[in-house]
């Protein structure tokens, strides 16, 4: 008998570098596709600063599509040094 993941996933707490940065990272599956699952602690403002999780579900992160955009020439790809200055 094979195990179901389906909205099944798992989170891992990460080391926070940048404040900014989610507290906890992981996967689910959803209609057998994995997504990425990240996790911000918040307080609410309004109700005496009671602490929540925020969730949010996303497509995986693909280093393939950054060299992909960097191939090209987008704003964030590297300008290549031994093009002549436009002026």
């Amino acid at each position: 008998m094979q195990y179901d993941n389906e909205m099944k996933g798992r989170l891992w707490r990460q080391e926070k570098v940048n404040p900014k940065a989610p507290y906890m990272k992981g996967e689910i599956t959803i209609n057998g596709k994995k997504k990425e699952l990240v996790v911000w602690p918040e307080q609410t403002p309004k109700s005496g600063g009671n602490l929540y999780h925020r969730v949010e579900i996303k497509e995986p992160y693909n280093k393939s599509l950054d060299a992909h955009n960097k191939d090209k020439g987008n704003a964030y790809a590297p300008k290549d040094r031994d093009e002549e200055a436009p002026f």
